[in-house]
């Protein structure tokens, strides 16, 4: 399950995809086993979002658990943030449950030309 919840992760951060396209991808999300709807949370730019996460446990000698969200806006259905959150009974490197172990925000702009780069956030 978590291969197929990387892989819409994947295709909802990368492709341009059409609105008809990240409607079917959300809808294949939802229906990924382990899926839980995480509901309003905001992203770490402050952007209110709603969030889905499924829980990994590494069963390796790491003992490394953690829940995997991904925040998406509202409104656009963009991606806004992925994040890796550490669960409890989590063995890996003293990691404290609750603690934020990696995540990405995003941005998406509509530039003029190939390798402008839009305005920074204030």
């Amino acid at each position: 399950t978590w291969s197929m919840f990387h892989h819409f992760s994947d295709m909802l951060r990368e492709a341009r995809a059409t609105p008809e396209q990240r409607a079917a991808a959300y809808e294949a999300l939802a229906r990924v086993p382990g899926v839980v709807l995480v509901g309003e949370t905001t992203d770490r730019f402050g952007r209110r979002g709603v969030g889905v996460a499924i829980d990994i446990i590494d069963n390796e000698p790491s003992g490394f658990l953690y829940r995997y969200v991904l925040v998406f806006d509202p409104g656009t259905a963009d991606l806004l943030e992925e994040r890796r959150e550490v669960l409890p009974g989590n063995r890996h490197r003293g990691l404290q449950p609750g603690t934020l172990e990696a995540y990405a925000t995003y941005e998406y702009a509509v530039v003029d030309r190939l390798g402008e780069r839009p305005p920074a956030r204030g």
